[in-house]
């Protein structure tokens, strides 16, 4: 069974082996320092003399089931051999069904298909918990948590290496139980009875366990686990046939999701130190303003007559290989400004960052303007300082702005940028309440780690202080007049990723609903891996929205027929792109220097956006081009301010 999990410690494991070793050639009792869940037993079959790791100067071969504890078998049978003064290496992988000696003596490392490994296995109460024990002529190094294998291998490699006596002998009697630091030990989570598992790794410390028995039956039954272990039930929620409950105790949060559309029973585990860090719910707030505004921030890229000169020069065919790269430029950036109705603000995405090396690449955005171009201390703020001005402007005179959440869709410079900036440059003067956000492990999708590393320590160094949630499907949000409904993010997509995963697929998909029933729906950079999940989980009936931010700039799309867009049944649509990408060219400027390639078709017009261009219309498109637009979220639909 397959498991992408995290590193964890057994500290005293090497401590308790050496002083197992040395106790009169290793018939003592083992002790250490490390914190036991139970006590050391005798096991009744255990060898009399001790349990030798050397037989008729032989190491005893280490036995492994998976594949993934190959390297594990190896280090720590070369390791006995080396301490043997022997190159004697002697691993072994036994698939299941294969016959096993009981009266041979073996370590087993991992899952074996044998009666010694199955005692130890069924006997594991926590998924944290990682046994190190004799029984009968075995050795059984067991956990629910590979990692915690890979340390206990680790630690056991050090302590034989530090074994004076070369007979290598344990305590007959040798049984340990220990608990790593990882967020389930911290979670305490109950076993789940008769469920195969797999344990993933995700972001901020999280973890994700799928479980193999979806039922609805199944579902109930570890929510009643949890309750009988201590954990107090803090949200329910159910959109259609998808079930959540979110369960806290002093250290975790765990949430139980049922994913009926694609057959998916699994728990996310989040760590938190306190309350401010599981998704907010404010059961109360003063309202100071009628309705809330939206405001599309406007590209600082999109300079208008930069931008209509290149684009004649490109359908005259007169565009250089330069004016084209700067076109290019023009095409991404993402930001929205909520101001509730109790004057804070909710914000998502922002747009670019760029350098401050003065360097022509910077980070993807264009600015013509001589005076962001030369003066250092201007140089990288151009969206940063379009969402202070933003928020200062509707703002009562003489307050700062006071920002409740921000949620980044996905670690794109052109979304995520402008925060690293702002945080830079307003850090200080703006408090934020939370940040939303679920960025995947680096081991996911290589090549985007820079992005995601910078607005993790730009949170660190400027917003230290300031919870982080790890936003999951199914979670449910009410900051002051707005709800927001988390319906999709990529860990729905592992642990078996799609080969046509790109990075827009790792995009936050989420509703956000008015006082008044009028929806919002966010998609990010959705893109057909998203999409496609997406439409199996839910019907028009969760995702109808009055308005649809358009996914990926309208460029290339969610590639999922319009069925995504048909479900959301949206009758006015925000368009987060600049004049070039809406008005000219395809994604060919993105690659392309040749001008008559140039003017292939229109992004609007491309058949991923058919649907909103035939059931929207222009007169219900809002462009962000180079300004601020401004709306009124009532009445169901956008009303622009004036």
């Amino acid at each position: 069974m397959k498991r992408i999990l995290k590193r964890t410690v057994l500290s005293a494991l090497a401590a308790l082996l050496l002083l197992a070793s040395c106790a009169g050639g290793g018939n003592g009792a083992g002790t250490g320092t490390a914190e036991r869940t139970t006590e050391r037993h005798t096991e009744p079959n255990a060898p009399t003399g001790g349990f030798a790791l050397l037989r008729d100067g032989k190491a005893i071969p280490v036995v492994y089931s998976e594949l993934s504890y190959a390297t594990e078998a190896e280090r720590l049978a070369k390791a006995i051999g080396t301490a043997a003064g022997t190159e004697d290496v002697n691993t072994e992988r036994r698939t299941a069904g294969k016959t096993t000696d009981s009266t041979r003596a073996e370590i087993l490392l991992g899952r074996v298909d044998c009666d010694e490994s199955r005692q130890a296995y069924d006997e594991l109460n926590d998924y944290s918990v990682c046994t190190v024990r004799v029984i009968g002529n075995k050795l059984v190094i067991s956990s629910l948590e590979k990692a915690s294998v890979t340390e206990a291998v680790t630690k056991l490699r050090l302590a034989i290496s530090r074994m004076e006596d070369r007979n290598l002998t344990l305590a007959a009697d040798f049984s340990e139980r220990y608990y790593s630091s990882s967020t389930l030990a911290k979670a305490q989570l109950p076993i789940a009875e008769g469920q195969e598992f797999e344990i993933i790794e995700e972001s901020n410390d999280s973890l994700q366990i799928l479980f193999s028995d979806t039922s609805e039956a199944a579902f109930e039954a570890y929510c009643e686990k949890l309750a009988a272990a201590g954990y107090t039930l803090r949200q329910e929620n159910t959109q259609e046939g998808n079930r959540h409950r979110t369960y806290v105790n002093g250290t975790c949060s765990v949430q139980v999701s049922r994913f009926a559309g694609i057959g998916r029973l699994c728990l996310f585990v989040d760590p938190y130190k306190k309350e401010g860090q599981l998704p907010v719910i404010e059961d109360s707030y003063t309202p100071i303003y009628e309705v809330p505004l939206l405001t599309q921030l406007g590209l600082y890229s999109n300079d208008p007559e930069i931008v209509n000169s290149l684009c004649e020069n490109a359908i005259g065919g007169s565009l250089s290989a330069d004016d084209m790269k700067k076109l290019s430029r023009d095409s991404g950036g993402m930001g929205y400004v909520i101001r509730l109705r109790d004057g804070r603000f909710l914000l998502i995405d922002g747009g670019y960052g760029v350098a401050d090396d003065g360097s022509s690449d910077r980070l993807g955005i264009y600015m013509e303007s001589e005076e962001y171009r030369n003066d250092p201390t201007k140089r990288g703020f151009e969206d940063a300082d379009r969402i202070y001005n933003t928020m200062k402007a509707q703002t009562t005179e003489g307050q700062e702005p006071r920002v409740a959440a921000w949620i980044f869709t996905h670690a794109d410079i052109d979304h995520v940028g402008a925060f690293i900036k702002f945080a830079e440059k307003y850090g200080k003067t703006v408090t934020v309440g939370q940040l939303i956000y679920n960025f995947p492990v680096s081991s996911i999708l290589t090549g985007w780690g820079d992005q995601r590393t910078a607005v993790v320590q730009a949170a660190a160094k400027y917003y230290g202080s300031v919870p982080t949630v790890t936003a999951h499907a199914g979670q449910v949000y009410r900051i002051a007049d707005l709800t927001v409904r988390m319906l999709f993010n990529m860990e729905l997509l592992e642990p078996d990723l799609p080969k046509n995963l790109k990075f827009n697929d790792t995009s936050l998909v989420f509703q956000i609903e008015t006082e008044d029933g009028t929806r919002l729906m966010i998609l990010g950079d959705c893109y057909p891996c998203e999409a496609e999940v997406i439409d199996k989980l839910y019907s028009g009936k969760t995702l109808k929205s009055d308005i649809v931010q358009v996914s990926h700039h309208g460029i290339e799309g969610v590639g999922h027929g319009d069925s995504l867009y048909e479900n959301i049944g949206a009758t006015a649509a925000l368009w987060p792109a600049g004049t070039w990408k809406y008005n000219y060219p395809c994604t060919l400027v993105n690659r392309n220097t040749d001008p008559a390639a140039c003017r292939t078709r229109d992004e609007r017009d491309a058949k991923h956006n058919k649907w909103i261009m035939d059931n929207i219309g222009m007169n219900g498109i809002y462009l962000a081009g180079g300004e601020n637009t401004v709306f009124e979220l009532r009445d169901h639909g956008l009303t622009p301010k004036s």
